[in-house]
């Protein structure tokens, strides 16, 4: 009977016929439609279903006879005589230059060689210079994003740090102390964020703690306590953090970092958070006091 082989197969199919198993079992023994119609395949040649890419394809059938590959045959080879022939008309002083003085060639093409070998060389060089820049690059944009997440968490522990911890046996005296905790190194005089910490910086052993706030914090909660209506950002803003506009197509939030290096989402998250906690306070003072009490239904009506 006969045989399939696959020199029954267009040339230009068999990267379709031989490539690996596909995933889909849709997308086997397919060739696109470009292919197809280059081809001559027929509208009965398409496959009725379209491929795992929702695209129309044809069989890829083993139509590629003896006598059409002679013809491919025979067109390649008397291309290749026509490029040859105008390359001759073309090149012919140059080749007669060659053929009168050959070693003058010869040292020109030896010249260039060297030249492309070093020219090679030293595209290698900066292939691999521009390589090992990317990884270090790499590595210092993974160092620098764990660093924030250190400072932002660090930023959480001092926000939320209660004055009744205790380090290391004494009593939780200002941030300084639990940035010296956390870090073991000592407080800038600037303060964490580069803010003088507010209070008092000499509480005694017995005196009660007073946790610490970035006072850009307390104008911006405070801006948002008195306007409910201003947003977030504005709050943040008039409170003194500097950062780029957030309305720019495609940009997340927590990639935005304001002037010091801290994500626009953290940010947001702790204003939120100390007006969370004003709010609770107010709920307390409610419970006794009657002018509270109307302040709370004015601003959170039931």
């Amino acid at each position: 009977g006969d045989r399939l082989s696959i020199v029954h197969f267009h040339p230009e199919v068999m990267q379709y016929v031989t490539r690996g198993k596909e995933k889909e079992a849709l997308n086997r023994w397919r060739i696109p439609v470009e292919l197809g119609e280059k081809l001559g395949l027929k509208d009965e040649d398409k496959c009725p279903d379209p491929d795992s890419n929702g695209e129309q394809s044809y069989f890829a059938l083993p139509n590629y006879s003896l006598e059409r590959a002679t013809a491919d045959v025979e067109r390649a080879e008397a291309q290749y005589i026509r490029k040859a022939k105008e390359f001759h008309v073309q090149n012919a002083t140059l080749m007669a230059e060659v053929a009168a003085n050959p070693s003058k060639h010869v040292l020109k093409l030896n010249e260039m060689e060297h030249r492309y070998t070093a020219l090679s060389r030293s595209h290698q060089e900066e292939k691999e210079m521009a390589k090992k820049y990317l990884s270090e690059k790499k590595a210092l944009e993974r160092k620098n994003e764990r660093l924030l997440r250190g400072l932002e968490k660090l930023a959480r522990r001092m926000d939320k740090w209660e004055s009744t911890q205790k380090i290391g046996g004494t009593s939780n005296r200002d941030a300084k102390d639990v940035y010296k905790w956390a870090t073991g190194k000592e407080l800038s005089e600037e303060g964490f964020f580069g803010v003088e910490p507010t209070g008092s910086q000499t509480y005694g052993a017995s005196q009660k703690s007073k946790a610490w706030v970035d006072p850009r914090l307390d104008r911006a909660a405070q801006v948002r306590w008195e306007d409910p209506s201003i947003s977030i950002e504005d709050a943040l803003r008039t409170g003194g953090f500097e950062f780029p506009p957030l309305d720019r197509e495609g940009e997340y939030e927590k990639n935005v970092l304001d002037s010091e290096g801290v994500s626009v989402t953290n940010r947001k998250t702790l204003l939120h958070a100390h007006l969370q906690r004003r709010k609770k306070r107010l709920a307390k003072r409610a419970e006794s006091d009657p002018e509270a009490a109307r302040e709370y239904e004015a601003r959170y009506p039931p």
